[in-house]
């Protein structure tokens, strides 16, 4: 969905100037048909949205400051980048940022694309599994922080996600960069991970030997 928003920028410029106008329309179409989105914005190469949803009554967001912003500036030829989880500042969820860079006719940094998903989506498709009644599934990061997780209640406004203990042989498999495995861990539990797609994202099932 970014990669489509992103060629359609470039066409633009590379046409003679940004439409912001056509662009807010085709983000405002993209984040409709994906209810999971809390919003698809673009910025300008300073950080400021000029495209996609704002907060009502007040100027424009400027998104500069970001982590993943800086990064895809710095970064040409990155990619698709994932945020760590941060606090979305159109309505203070917790969010990963998904963001993609374009380049105006000269090849140069243009901009970003980014589309917020909020933890709590993660967090209410993990809990609509069954996985017995000591089983669990959790979705962490690539530095192993735990992002959602089947067997907690959503989180509260002002508690931060964070790293939750991992067991040394699931940490070794995770870490030895393994797309998926299967693991034994001393609790009782067989822990089957694999990581989704081109993100920094795993997402773990543990069923306890009780439950099987």
């Amino acid at each position: 969905m970014l990669i489509a928003v992103v060629d359609d920028l470039e066409r633009q410029l590379k046409a003679g100037r940004l439409d912001t106008e056509a662009a807010t329309t085709l983000v405002l179409a993209q984040a409709q048909q994906r209810p999971e989105l809390e919003g698809v914005r673009v910025t300008n190469r300073h950080g400021l949205v000029v495209a996609g949803k704002q907060v009502p009554g007040q100027p424009p967001l400027n998104l500069g400051d970001r982590d993943w912003f800086m990064w895809q500036r710095d970064n040409p030829g990155g990619g698709l980048y994932m945020s760590q989880p941060l606090r979305s500042r159109f309505d203070q969820a917790w969010i990963l940022s998904f963001s993609r860079r374009y380049q105006d006719a000269q090849g140069q940094f243009a901009g970003t694309v980014t589309a917020a998903v909020p933890l709590s989506y993660f967090q209410q498709a993990l809990q609509s599994l069954d996985v017995g009644a000591k089983g669990y599934v959790e979705l962490r990061d690539g530095l192993l922080n735990r992002i959602a997780a089947s067997t907690q209640l959503p989180r509260a406004d002002n508690e931060a996600p964070g790293s939750q203990p991992v067991a040394a042989e699931l940490r070794a498999a995770l870490q030895s960069g393994a797309i998926r495995g299967t693991v034994q861990t001393p609790d009782s539990y067989t822990v089957s991970f694999e990581r989704l797609g081109s993100v920094p994202l795993h997402v773990m099932v543990g069923l306890h030997n009780d439950d099987t």
